[in-house]
């Protein structure tokens, strides 16, 4: 606490708002924020992805998965539940790999949650 007490209203809300944009950048790495970033978008075309019964879920996981290099390999190294699966997709690169198995953990997620949509609509 030592190290602000000499500091602005402004120096403080400097490093608050630097720090803020530091853990925003961190977090953009965790599967879990990337999941329910991909859920929201979901959410959002739900009636139209039930409508065509879930034929264009591939697009939405798609456009989930960043196509910067640097942060597919940020994604697989904070998230180690991706370490152990492999790609069913035949890449031939490493980074062809992390990005297969990105896009394979995220499409379970999406038909996840289509399937229970479905049920749920079903169910009415």
């Amino acid at each position: 606490m030592e190290h602000i007490e000499g500091l602005s209203q402004q120096s403080l809300e400097y490093y608050a708002n630097k720090y803020l944009k530091n853990q925003e950048k961190e977090n953009q790495y965790f599967l879990s924020t990337i999941e329910k970033d991909l859920i929201e978008e979901l959410e959002d075309n739900k009636e139209s992805i039930l409508e065509v019964n879930g034929e264009y879920l591939h697009e939405y996981v798609d456009s989930n998965i960043s196509v910067y290099t640097y942060d597919q390999a940020m994604i697989y190294a904070n998230n180690s539940e991706l370490w152990s699966m492999s790609s069913g997709m035949g890449s031939e690169t490493v980074q062809g790999q992390i990005v297969d198995v990105i896009y394979e953990h995220l499409c379970e997620v999406a038909w996840t949650w289509f399937n229970e949509q479905k049920k749920g609509v079903s169910d009415e």
